[in-house]
């Protein structure tokens, strides 16, 4: 291959990578993966990071921040943060970006959790097996824990319906 195919292919990874960045921030391991599969070999794949990141069009840190921004008032801290590093973002860059973004702001999780039940059910609310079950299952996919559940559905008093006593 010569060298003016090479400079071309590095160019077209470039573009790819800023066409990219236009439509969303992306993490650099995101950006990566998606030059990737696009066609693009390892050579012009990093070349084409480097060069996004040499602009600030890639910034992990940043990006950190705006999701955990994005997305701490109907998540769980867990699965932010599992969230993150599942987009590449290591554990202590995410931790660092959680106290950065979220600081002495009071993000209380159990505040968090009420709030997502009583969006969906009053307080004293009576529900059949099934609603509870979808209940428990949406809040445990948002990452809140099984006895956070447990704990703030029975503060809110909220209760199986007894079939027995529809019945009677």
């Amino acid at each position: 291959m010569s060298r003016t195919d090479h400079s071309g292919r590095e160019e077209s990874a470039r573009h790819k990578a800023l066409s990219l960045l236009e439509h969303k921030d992306r993490t650099e391991r995101e950006l990566r993966e998606r030059l990737l599969r696009a066609g693009y070999g390892e050579e012009e794949t990093e070349d084409a990071v480097a060069y996004a990141a040499s602009y600030g069009y890639i910034n992990d840190e940043r990006y950190a921040s705006n999701y955990i921004f994005g997305h701490m008032h109907g998540r769980s801290r867990g699965r932010i943060l599992t969230e993150l590093q599942q987009k590449g973002i290591s554990r202590e860059m995410a931790m660092a970006a959680w106290e950065e973004t979220v600081g002495d702001e009071d993000t209380n999780e159990q505040q968090l959790l009420l709030d997502a039940i009583l969006r969906k059910y009053p307080s004293g609310s009576e529900l059949d097996h099934k609603k509870m079950r979808s209940l428990y299952g949406y809040l445990l996919r948002r990452g809140f824990s099984y006895e956070d559940i447990r704990s703030a559905i029975s503060s809110l008093e909220i209760k199986i319906l007894d079939i027995n006593r529809e019945k009677s």
